[in-house]
């Protein structure tokens, strides 16, 4: 376990160290950038504009919307990204708070679904079949209020779906 703790910090405090160094970069963009590391094939280079040095163009970047106005400007209200080749669905997501989009289908994404997701409680779409994604759908997938649209279909996720996520979804038809 503790070996498991101490490589899970290996792969977070490089990212983390740059943004303490340069805190001009803004925290959805190195969560963003924290993301790309995961996916281990992107035949198209849909990410290849996903870099520090673009950082304050991240609204730009390929499949990212942001906010326009107010609290949201500037901020990662989308993530839509289809033709990736595999990797697997990144933590640092879970930091993206004002997220209200999240659409990867179809990318070949394995592993298991992120705890972090469940800290998304503006998220309204939730797109993620058509991966190789396995394990169980936490319970802590529970507390997204807002979805209104999930898609897991088409992966190898076993066990049921948690009672309360199937209770917000069926509450937004």
């Amino acid at each position: 376990m503790g070996l498991f703790l101490f490589l899970q910090w290996l792969l977070f405090f490089p990212a983390h160290l740059t943004n303490a160094l340069n805190p001009s970069i803004p925290n959805d963009a190195l969560s963003l950038l924290t993301f790309k590391p995961f996916v281990s094939f992107d035949p198209l280079n849909l990410l290849s504009e996903w870099s520090e040095k673009a950082s304050e163009n991240l609204c730009s970047w390929h499949g990212v919307m942001c906010g326009g106005t107010g609290i949201l400007s500037g901020r990662v209200t989308a993530l839509n990204v289809i033709g990736l080749g595999g990797g697997e669905l990144a933590p640092s997501v879970g930091d993206l708070s004002e997220l209200r989009v999240l659409s990867i289908p179809g990318n070949m994404f394995s592993g298991e679904i992120p705890t972090g997701l469940g800290k998304f409680r503006r998220l309204k779409v939730l797109e993620l079949q058509g991966n190789n994604i396995s394990g169980r759908v936490s319970n802590e997938m529970g507390y997204l209020q807002s979805l209104s649209f999930v898609n897991l279909s088409c992966n190898a996720l076993s066990g049921s779906i948690p009672s309360e996520l199937y209770a917000f979804t069926l509450g937004h038809e």
